[in-house]
């Protein structure tokens, strides 16, 4: 039983790390860089040259942060594919472990990113945001919802 249990265990993790690129598109986060992020905040909320180099600033520095984490959740999630046909379950539960860890310092990196950015628009910039961040969750929730009710009827 408890063998069968980390088998799943490690399917899941693997299901879940599979998702995690689409979850960061549909949240808007996908894989562009500083630049394209900026460019696209200075289109929609019309930043002042000094919003826009120190928008500019904060997302180059959280992208640099970001950078050795990425890449070894891409090796963490190699190595947690290639236990398919040996599959260690002390290392399986290491490897989650430490994707845990990493997803969450990205997360937090994420969060406080985004608050300092708030922190240097004008009421009007942040009304803006509110009005992009909605469509956003719109389209979000619109896009599960079409995922999730494939082959159910209401």
């Amino acid at each position: 039983m408890k063998r069968l249990s980390l088998k799943w265990l490690a399917i899941g993790t693997f299901g879940l790390l599979s998702t995690l690129p689409l979850m960061s598109l549909a949240m808007g986060h996908s894989e562009q860089g500083p630049a394209q992020m900026v460019g696209r905040l200075v289109d929609h909320l019309d930043l002042s040259a000094s919003q826009e180099a120190q928008v500019r600033t904060l997302l180059e520095e959280s992208h640099e942060k970001s950078a050795a984490d990425k890449e070894h959740l891409k090796e963490l999630k190699e190595a947690l594919s290639a236990m398919t046909t040996n599959f260690d379950a002390g290392e399986a539960q290491l490897i989650a472990t430490e994707i845990g860890a990493i997803t969450g310092r990205t997360v937090f990196i994420r969060a406080s990113v985004h608050a300092e950015i708030y922190a240097l628009l004008t009421d009007e910039q942040r009304e803006l945001l509110q009005e992009m961040l909605e469509s956003r969750e719109m389209m979000h929730k619109k896009f599960s919802g079409r995922r999730g009710n494939q082959g159910t009827q209401e």
